[in-house]
């Protein structure tokens, strides 16, 4: 079982502005106060934000693009930016700019605290399996096969999105993506 403490959101956006203005209303009406969410925007988007209570901005401003890895390394750049400005997190849930929730209450935060870790593909093997693995090699790993397909000797794009990780898993990737 996961640890509970507060959730981390990090969501990418392209889109216009009144369709990030949306997504975001939809993301802080259906999330418990505790939750927080940063955001990137990409180059070519119209939107504007600012930081606001539980919303967190990365200034970072990267063109985004589909099958390049700039997808996984967006994300890996909001979770860095994040725990770097001190925004406090347990755990670290990957969403795509078109995810909507429709239950609040601390649903999500429940289940993410709840199953911890959303890379494991075989549930037999269990969270306390993967602990077993001290330091980057084993979360990376665990990470790694949660977007390969197995084929793949690139960054997997997208299929990562909707997943959830602990925090020290989620910072060892984005250190690596970024190194």
């Amino acid at each position: 079982e996961g640890r509970d403490g507060p959730l981390l959101i990090s969501v990418l956006f392209f889109e216009r502005q009144s369709y990030v203005d949306g997504a975001l209303r939809n993301l802080l009406a259906f999330t418990l106060p505790t939750t927080s969410i940063v955001v990137h925007l990409a180059a070519d988007s119209d939107a504007r934000l600012r930081n606001a209570s539980r919303i967190v901005v990365n200034p970072e401003r990267a063109r985004m693009c589909s099958s390049y890895g700039m997808v996984t390394r967006q994300h890996a750049s909001n979770i860095r930016f994040a725990a770097s400005t001190g925004v406090a997190f347990e755990h670290v849930a990957l969403l795509a700019s078109s995810s909507r929730l429709f239950v609040g209450g601390g649903v999500l935060e429940r289940y993410v605290a709840t199953h911890g870790f959303s890379a494991i593909a075989d549930r037999a093997r269990s969270l306390k399996e993967l602990r077993r693995y001290d330091g980057f090699d084993g979360w990376a790993g665990a990470w790694w096969s949660s977007i390969s397909n197995g084929t793949q000797t690139h960054l997997s794009f997208a299929q990562h999105e909707g997943s959830f990780y602990p925090r020290a898993a989620a910072l060892a990737f984005a250190d690596w993506v970024l190194q």
